[in-house]
C-alpha cells in the first residue's frame, strides 16, 4: 500500500480548551520531516514562522547529508543521559561507579534531570556552579560532578543513532586545593606505634608502596608471595583495572608475616577487624593515633603522596614509581611528587659545586700570563 503523502511540514496544532470548550490553535509552530522512512514531529519552540522554517530546512539538510538522526532525539532529557552513564560505569566495572551514582542522584539529576538534552546551555551550567558554590562545595568537587555530565553527553553522542547532536561547552572552575601533606620517617614510626594492631598493617603497606586504600582493603593471602617478596594486585582489585606486582621492603615483610601467623584457618582477607571481619571504617582510630603521634590532621591519602616522594628521593625511575603507585598519567603523578626541602637542599649543593667548578676553570683560563723577557741588546731592538 502506498504511503500517504505529507499534507504540511509546518503547522500549529489545535487543542481543546477544557474550560471554554472551544478548539484553539497553539501559538507555537511545529515541524514535520522524514527520518529513515518515518515521520518525525517536533516542536520548533518558537512563535516565529521564519524561525520554524529555518529549523525545518536544517533538519532536512542533515538527513540528506547523512548526518545520523534519532526520531526521538528532540525529546530526550538529561535524566536519560545520566542513566546511560551509570549503566556504562557498571558494565565496565568502574571502581568509581558507586561514588559517581551518589553524585548523580544527589546533585546532577535533581538540577538537570528535567532539561531536554538539546536545550541545555552554558548559562545553565553556570547557574549550577553558582548554586553548588553557595552550598559550600569546593571547586574540585563541582568539576568532578560536571565531568560526569560531560561524559554522559559524550556517551549519548556515540550511540547509533546518536541521542544528542551537540553538547554545551563546559567551563571548569579553577582548582587550587592540592594537598601537600607528607609523613616524615620519624613521624612514621610514632604513628605506626600509636595505631591499633588491626590498622598497623594497612598503614605500613600504604606508607611503603603508596597504594590506594580501596586496593589494599581488597588484598587476600593468595596475592602474597613470600618467596619472591611480592604483593600481586589483580586486575579486579585495582582502580584502573591494571594488574601490578609490588616489592617488599622496610617493615612490609615483618608485619605481613605477623598477620599470617595470627590469621584464622578460614581467613582469606589480609586486613581484618578484631572479630575477623574485613577491615572497614577506622576514622576514629586514625584521628586518635594522629593526635597521639603529633602529626596534625594527616589524611590517610597523604601516605600515597609520601610514598611517591620517597620513591623519587631513592632514585627510582619515574616509570617504575608510577607502576608501583598505580598512576597512569604524568600530570597526576607530578601533583603527588612535590619537591621536598631535602631534595631542594641537595640540588642547591650540586648546583653550587657546578658553579664553583666552572667559575674556577674560567678564571684560570683568563689569568694574564707574565710578559716574556726580551734578552736582546738595546741596539738590536732599535734595528729590529
Amino acid at each position: 500500500m502506498k504511503r500517504r503523502a505529507l499534507k504540511s511540514e509546518i503547522w500549529r496544532p489545535k487543542y481543546h480548551d477544557k474550560k471554554s470548550g472551544e478548539v484553539r490553535e497553539s501559538a507555537v509552530w511545529w515541524i514535520r520531516y522524514r527520518v529513515r522512512g518515518e515521520d518525525v514531529k517536533i516542536s520548533a519552540h518558537t512563535e516565529d514562522y521564519d524561525a520554524a522554517f529555518t529549523l525545518l530546512q536544517k533538519k532536512k539538510a542533515e538527513t540528506t547529508q547523512g548526518i545520523p538522526q534519532d526520531r526521538d532525539s528532540e525529546r530526550v532529557k538529561v535524566t536519560s543521559l545520566l542513566d546511560i552513564l551509570i549503566a556504562d560505569y557498571k558494565k565496565r566495572e568502574r571502581a568509581t561507579s558507586y561514588d559517581s551514582e551518589c553524585r548523580i542522584e544527589s546533585h546532577l539529576r535533581p538540577f538537570f534531570g528535567n532539561f531536554r538534552a538539546a536545550d541545555l546551555m552554558t548559562d545553565d551550567i553556570d547557574r549550577y556552579q553558582n548554586r553548588r558554590s553557595s552550598e559550600g562545595a569546593q571547586n574540585a568537587t563541582i568539576n568532578r560532578e560536571l565531568a560526569l555530565l560531560r561524559r554522559a553527553y559524550r556517551l549519548a553522542a556515540r550511540r547509533t543513532p546518536p541521542l544528542v547532536q551537540a553538547a554545551p561547552f563546559f567551563t571548569m572552575l579553577p582548582v587550587d586545593n592540592v594537598r601537600e601533606g607528607f609523613l616524615s620517617w620519624d613521624s612514621y614510626r610514632l604513628l605506626r606505634d600509636a595505631l591499633p594492631d588491626r590498622v598497623k598493617l594497612l598503614f605500613v603497606l600504604a606508607f611503603h608502596v603508596g597504594c590506594r586504600r580501596g586496593e589494599l582493603l581488597k588484598l587476600e593471602w593468595q596475592q602474597v608471595d613470600f618467596g619472591r617478596k611480592e604483593l600481586r594486585l589483580t586486575r579486579s582489585t585495582t582502580k584502573n583495572r591494571t594488574p601490578r606486582s609490588l616489592p617488599f621492603y622496610g617493615d612490609m615483610e615483618k608485619f605481613l608475616r605477623k598477620a599470617w601467623e595470627d590469621r584464622s584457618d578460614e581467613a582469606t582477607a589480609i586486613l581484618v577487624e578484631d572479630d575477623g571481619a574485613a577491615l572497614g571504617a577506622f576514622r576514629k582510630s586514625w584521628a586518635t593515633a594522629c593526635k597521639v603521634a603529633g602529626v596534625g590532621e594527616l589524611l590517610f591519602h597523604d601516605l600515597r603522596r609520601t610514598a611517591v616522594r620517597n620513591m623519587m628521593d631513592a632514585g627510582i625511575p619515574q616509570s617504575h614509581a608510577m607502576y608501583i603507585s598505580g598512576h597512569k598519567t604524568d600530570s597526576i603523578f607530578r601533583r603527588y611528587d612535590i619537591v621536598s626541602d631535602d631534595r631542594l637542599a641537595a640540588a642547591s649543593t650540586k648546583l653550587q659545586s657546578l658553579f664553583d667548578e666552572k667559575l674556577t676553570r674560567k678564571q684560570g683560563s683568563t689569568k694574564k700570563r707574565p710578559a716574556k723577557q726580551d734578552t736582546r741588546s738595546s741596539r738590536q731592538r732599535r734595528v729590529g
